[in-house]
């Protein structure tokens, strides 16, 4: 018989002796659940150390430190820093994209251009948009970074984004052009 803590040969496993029964010590799978609470978790917290200190300032071991993981699970998540800031950089255009269409969904034909004026100037105080401008070189060399199809994905995304927008608002994108709304944001 093996001895309690080391692992048995023929099966691999660790067992332990709880209240004189052998159990296993692996740990036990995270559930869908568990793991989806996990990475928002992780993307909270790591947005939280990503405003306050910048792009540059942050390691993985910050991150999983504030999310209250082990390092070795962030790469349950994330291939690597820059693929959690593009997570992170992608989380923040989806919030600004779904206010937009909120405020679309929200405005009448007489109403609109007043709340579209009003969701531009919000958008320059919001603390993300803010992020945003401050590091911006940071952030354009991290976008810079990575390879043709992650680039590619994620203008894909921020076009189709703008699309659906002027097709929300009730606009013809080949008249009213998506990137003329982008321009404006």
């Amino acid at each position: 018989m093996t001895a309690v803590g080391e692992p048995d040969k023929m099966t691999g496993k660790t067992y332990a002796v709880r209240m004189g029964r052998t159990v296993d010590m692996a740990p036990r799978a995270l559930t869908e659940q568990e793991k989806s609470a996990q990475e928002n978790r992780i993307l909270s917290k790591g947005r939280e150390l990503v405003l306050s200190r910048g792009v540059q300032k942050i390691s993985v071991d910050d991150i999983a430190k504030a999310a209250g993981i082990a390092k070795g699970s962030f790469y349950n998540f994330f291939q690597d820093k820059e693929s959690f800031l593009l997570a992170i950089v992608r989380q923040f255009h989806e919030e600004l994209f779904q206010e937009a269409r909120d405020m679309i969904k929200n405005s009448t034909p007489e109403t609109l251009q007043d709340n579209v004026e009003r969701l531009i100037r919000s958008f320059f105080y919001q603390p993300a948009s803010m992020f945003f401008m401050e590091h911006h070189d940071e952030l354009e060399l991290l976008l810079n970074s990575f390879d043709a199809e992650q680039s590619v994905s994620f203008s894909d995304m921020e076009g189709k984004m703008f699309t659906n927008i002027v097709v929300e608002a009730g606009f013809d994108p080949r008249i009213v052009k998506p990137g003329v709304l982008h321009n404006l944001i």
